[in-house]
Parts: C-alpha cells; sequence; structure tokens
C-alpha cells in the first residue's frame, strides 16, 4: 500500500492541474464563441444586418465548427493536445479581435467561418488532456465535474459579453473576450504538460485486475454493432444540440427583439438556460459511475 500511495502522489498533483487547466481553456473558448450571440441585436442594428444575415453567419460558424471537431482527431494525434488548444486558442483570440474592427457582413463571415475551425480543437483537446492523466475508472466522476466548464463557461461568456455590451458597446464584447482567452493562453501554456511522461512520470494505465472482456482488450473495430451505437448516439446529441444552440444562439435576440429589452439585460436573462443545467452534469458524471458502472449510454436514454 506505501508504494501505491507514492506512486499516486506525484500524479495527483499533476492531475489537479490538467484538470484546472483544460477546465479554464474550455471556459476560454465560450468567451470568445458567445459574444457573437450576444450581441447580435445591436450588431444587426449598427451595420443594418437582417434575421436572415445573422442566420447566414452563425451557420457558417457552425459549419467549420463541425469541419474543427471533425479533422481535430487529426491533428490531436500528430500535434498533442497541449499545442493543438493553445494554437486553437490563439486564432480565435484573433478572430475576435477582428470581429471588434469589422464592419461588413462578408468579413464577420470569414472570421466566424476561422474562428469556427479554431473553437472546433477546445472539446477534443481537453478531452484528449484528460485521457492521459485519469483513468477510465475515474473519468465519468471526472468529466461529471470537469463538464460544468460548459455550463459555467457558457453563463460567465454570456454575462461578461452583456456587460461589456452594456457599459463599452458590443465591440468590447469581442475585445474582452480576446482579452480573457488570452490571460487562460497563458495559464494553459505554463500549467499544462501533454503526457505524464513529459514530467517523468509512467503512462497511466487501468489496473491489471480490473475486468476486461477479449473484445475490450482486442478493440471493437468497425463492426455493424458499433456503427449502429454511433448512429443512434448521434442523432440523440443532434436532438440535445439543435435545441441546446436554438436557445442559446437566439434567445438574447428575440428577447431584444420582442420584448423591447435593452441588449445586456436580455443576455443576462438568457443565462437562465445554462444555470438550470449546471447541477445536472455533476449528478450525471457521479450516477455513471456509481450505479450504472461505467455504462453511460443507460443514463443517457
Amino acid at each position: 500500500m506505501g508504494s501505491s500511495q507514492t506512486k499516486t502522489n506525484p500524479y495527483r498533483s499533476w492531475q489537479i492541474k490538467i484538470f484546472s487547466a483544460t477546465w479554464l481553456a474550455y471556459v476560454g473558448y465560450y468567451f470568445c464563441r458567445k459574444a457573437f450571440y450576444v450581441v447580435k441585436s445591436p450588431l444587426s442594428d449598427s451595420l443594418g444586418l437582417t434575421a436572415i444575415d445573422l442566420a447566414h453567419l452563425g451557420t457558417a460558424y457552425l459549419v467549420f465548427y463541425m469541419i474543427g471537431q471533425y479533422s481535430s482527431a487529426y491533428f490531436g494525434k500528430r500535434m498533442g493536445p497541449k499545442l493543438m488548444l493553445l494554437t486553437g486558442m490563439g486564432i480565435s483570440i484573433v478572430c475576435n479581435f477582428a470581429f471588434g474592427i469589422s464592419n461588413g457582413f462578408w468579413t464577420i463571415m470569414l472570421f466566424l467561418a476561422i474562428n469556427g475551425l479554431a473553437q472546433g480543437t477546445g472539446w477534443p483537446g481537453c478531452i484528449g488532456s484528460l485521457a492521459y492523466w485519469f483513468k477510465r475508472k475515474q473519468r465519468g466522476s471526472i468529466l461529471g465535474v470537469w463538464s460544468t466548464c460548459y455550463q459555467l463557461g457558457s453563463v460567465l461568456a454570456t454575462s461578461f459579453a452583456a456587460y461589456m455590451l452594456g457599459v463599452m458597446g458590443w465591440r468590447w464584447s469581442f475585445f474582452g473576450a480576446s482579452l480573457v482567452l488570452l490571460v487562460i493562453w497563458i495559464a494553459v501554456a505554463l500549467l499544462h504538460p501533454n503526457r505524464p511522461e513529459d514530467v517523468g512520470l509512467e503512462p497511466l494505465t487501468d489496473d491489471l485486475d480490473e475486468p476486461v472482456g477479449v473484445d475490450e482488450k482486442q478493440g471493437l473495430g468497425w463492426t455493424r454493432e458499433v456503427y449502429v451505437t454511433i448512429i443512434t448516439m448521434g442523432f440523440i446529441y443532434f436532438g440535445i444540440k439543435f435545441l441546446r444552440y436554438a436557445l442559446w444562439s437566439w434567445a438574447p435576440f428575440f428577447l431584444s427583439k420582442n420584448f423591447d429589452m435593452a441588449g445586456d439585460n436580455a443576455g443576462y436573462l438568457s443565462t437562465v438556460f445554462d444555470l438550470s443545467g449546471f447541477a445536472g452534469v455533476i449528478f450525471a458524471g457521479f450516477v455513471s459511475d456509481k450505479i450504472f458502472k461505467g455504462r453511460r449510454s443507460f443514463l443517457t436514454f
């Protein structure tokens, strides 16, 4: 037991650093993601954009966000999660600064597309980092707590953009977001090694006495069951994302235009949706480990 405790301690301190760095990183991504949606109403008034124009801009972002997430699997293996995160955050910082000085539809669309690619590195990069530093049996509980970053990150980013909008105008919602993410970029650069091996530790592996089936040892491969599972989960996630993106993409604009609310107040009120989900992600992570013993699909349904 003494040997095991000795082996655990150096990992624990680095696990805390990795958890903190990746949690902050994904919160920071939200600062450079949510500003556009908060300032839609004043942006449309200032630049003469219609709701259809705004929808086209948002679609450009989402299409390239999808491409960014898909391609991150390729680049992540070659760059490592740390470099991928720093690259993605750096590009997103530049794009949000560009939004703040833009005056035309096509300029904003161009940088929204680039920002979508950059934002697509966030989730794969953070999850890839955590996978190197936490064993499989820990990941449900760890991810349950860690996933508060996208709930709290959305609330903080929306509130910050709304505050900057009310105090300094819509352009500073973008400038401020870039400054926040820049600070987080520095923190990630200082705190985040890629793997345990990078700091002189052995790779973390699952305990040898854990029951592992033959298929799990050898890998499932692309069997019919895998295809069916992935497609099914994809449809489920599409439904969840459709509702989530519809609400936080348009809620501030809808509240501002239909209820004659000031842009900053509309932004503040729109955070209620994300605040409501804060406890849910923690609960889901612990239940998936403690009750469903890692069989997380049961909880999804």
